[in-house]
């Protein structure tokens, strides 16, 4: 478990400098930017505190965590007037936060990989986008998400994914296997912002909440490794 720290405190060091650049090279505020970074500091260190957590209370913490975006999201859902998608979205949600709780049962490194994943490609992603990013990807749902951020953020999970694959004494899978797993965590983070992205469009809003300060609500935060610590733990059951 010590490399997923030492990983994951270079990258925030590697985050910091990138960011210092990003700031130069965008309209950003530094305070905002250094805002944002903090909460997504915070969000790391939450995470990693998981691990480390007997599965029983990693398990309750997920219920709180997930309880809590679930009563941000459904508030935000019940107050708009988009009649077809309401019930429909909710328990559809629902279906994510149970399997995000139910996903702290998984072996520690599973959900170590999942985590480390996600919180590579969600910020490297940004970082590139921002220094790189000139095309968008899907502009009439997520403006902000560019051709080049998500293809930095890819190659950079799959990076760090594969350092930590070589860091093991005894691998469980093959390097093929392996890039396949990752592939697939990356696709779940993905899908998670896109879904995200497509309901804060159709309610017409930008953030599902203002309490986090630079990033948003609850979600706008944790939609990522919601679904896919969610969608990891529904395939692990199924295959």
């Amino acid at each position: 478990m010590s490399v997923y720290l030492y990983i994951i405190a270079a990258l925030a060091g590697v985050g910091a400098i990138m960011n210092v650049f990003a700031i130069r090279r965008s309209s950003v505020t530094p305070a905002n930017a250094w805002k944002k970074y903090g909460v997504f500091v915070s969000y790391v260190a939450l995470l990693v505190f998981s691990l480390f957590l007997h599965p029983d209370y990693r398990l309750l913490l997920y219920a709180v965590l997930g309880c809590i975006g679930l009563v941000e999201f459904a508030s935000r859902i019940l107050r708009s007037n988009w009649k077809v998608g309401k019930i429909l979205s909710i328990l559809l949600y629902l279906q994510i936060i149970l399997g995000f709780v139910l996903s702290a049962q998984m072996p520690q490194e599973t959900i170590a990989d999942v985590i480390l994943t996600v919180i590579v490609f969600d910020s490297f992603s940004q970082l590139f986008g921002q220094l790189f990013g000139k095309k968008k990807l899907i502009p009439k749902v997520s403006p902000g998400k560019t051709v080049g951020g998500t293809v930095g953020g890819f190659f950079s999970a799959l990076l760090v994914s594969l350092l930590v694959f070589y860091s093991k004494s005894s691998p469980k899978n093959s390097v093929v296997g392996h890039v396949l797993i990752v592939t697939s965590y990356i696709l779940y983070a993905f899908l998670g912002d896109f879904i995200a992205s497509w309901i804060k469009r159709k309610l017409n809003i930008k953030d599902f909440g203002d309490w986090l300060p630079g990033t948003g609500g609850w979600n706008d935060r944790f939609d990522s490794v919601f679904f896919a610590l969610s969608l990891s733990y529904l395939f692990s059951q199924l295959l």
